[in-house]
């Protein structure tokens, strides 16, 4: 069996780590042993059901294809949302 070492983890999550650990009966490195496992299993569900953008849009698009299409005029945009944004930094 392989062992791994994982550095920077932050005192508070280690924190409650150690507290879901102790709550569960279990040393630190069991309970991080669990909760790997736990993840490990649910990844291969979510990987099958995963789809490419492609893939999805062409399931959309087969689903709205037949009912045709719509052509939607789009309003003007406007700078009055953007002038402070477009000023900021300049020299008045």
């Amino acid at each position: 069996m392989g062992s791994i070492a994982i550095g920077q983890i932050d005192d508070g999550l280690i924190g409650r780590l150690r507290q879901r650990a102790a709550e569960n009966g279990r040393t630190v490195e069991d309970e991080a042993r669990e909760i790997l496992c736990a993840a490990a299993r649910l990844m291969p569900e979510a990987a099958k059901d995963a789809r490419t953008g492609k893939e999805l849009y062409e399931e959309i698009r087969a689903i709205y294809e037949p009912l045709g299409g719509r052509n939607l005029e789009l309003p003007l945009r406007s700078r009055v949302c953007c002038e402070h944004v477009c000023s900021v930094g300049q020299q008045e």
